[in-house]
């Protein structure tokens, strides 16, 4: 059998189990999504509250929302991680019963 076969075996297993699969990868590529936003906003209120310094004004609401948007963003790896290790374990296992 060549490799291209099993390839495609391997695929038509993964496609079996699909639905569940796929489903932790949507859930991940969800939670990834707002990594990159969170991160931003962080940067964008430190900028913020760095220019407020300056100015004399108060840094407590600039920089309370940059310290919850990097905490946000660091708390959603741990979804993000979880659920793209999930996905690979069951692609693995499903990828494992075709070559079986």
């Amino acid at each position: 059998m060549s490799d291209e076969e099993r390839e495609r075996q391997a695929m038509e297993g993964a496609t079996e189990s699909g639905a569940r699969t796929l489903r932790w990868l949507g859930l991940s590529k969800l939670a990834r999504s707002f990594i990159w936003p969170a991160v931003l906003a962080a940067v964008a209120l430190a900028a913020v509250a760095l220019f407020s310094c300056s100015n004399g004004r108060s840094i407590l609401v600039p920089a309370a929302g940059s310290a919850l948007s990097l905490t946000a963003s660091v708390l959603l790896f741990v979804p993000y991680f979880d659920l793209r290790v999930e996905h690979m374990i069951r692609l693995y296992r499903a990828v494992a019963r075709v070559r079986e």
